[in-house]
């Protein structure tokens, strides 16, 4: 074989790159703008229900930035402030769950003298059945403190472990739209 064989002409590379940008364009189009910006010229979004990502990703941006989600039900619970004091013996893990419904804001913060805790921030919908929680942050610390808001009603709270060889004294503090469920061992 030559290599005259393998070589490309310049209006075959012309007419590969006006292929792929045509697809490209198409795709935006149809499937990019629909999804990520909410823009529907086509109709092809609503058609897939490509609109509804874009929908979901303006609810979530909101609720990161701390504008709780429009009817929720989370203004009707009142506002509470709380510190609890929790012991965790060495080598044991517990929960400490609240109630919240969705959108409804949670200022936390908790420390630990003299150690560190491994922690699992979760939250597990109303009703569930199936074992299902997220998980919202997963680390080993000595404390924690931050603003979060319930994406779902159900149970939220910490999975605290020991994993230490002495017992630890967790300072909790909470301050938002909460019912405290306690202690689960």
């Amino acid at each position: 074989m030559s290599d005259d064989q393998h070589m490309i002409s310049k209006t075959g590379l012309l007419r590969g790159f006006l292929a792929a940008a045509a697809l490209a364009a198409v795709v935006l189009v149809t499937v990019i703008l629909p999804a990520e910006y909410g823009i529907d010229p086509l109709g092809s979004g609503k058609l897939l229900g490509l609109d509804k990502i874009a929908a979901t990703d303006d609810a979530a941006a909101e609720s990161a930035e701390g504008v709780a989600p429009a009817d929720t039900g989370a203004d009707t619970v009142p506002g509470r402030t709380d510190e609890i004091t929790i012991n965790i013996a060495p080598d044991q893990g517990l929960e400490y769950k609240l109630h919240m419904l969705p959108g409804a804001k949670l200022e936390h913060s908790w420390a630990v003298e003299d150690g560190e805790l491994y922690f699992d921030f979760h939250g597990e919908p109303q009703g569930d059945t199936t074992g299902y929680f997220e998980s919202f942050t997963l680390s080993t610390a000595s404390d924690v403190s931050g603003v979060f808001y319930a994406p779902f009603e159900g149970s939220h709270g910490w999975y605290w472990k020991n994993k230490g060889y002495t017992p630890l004294v967790i300072k909790l503090k909470l301050k938002g739209q909460y019912e405290i469920l306690g202690l689960k061992q």
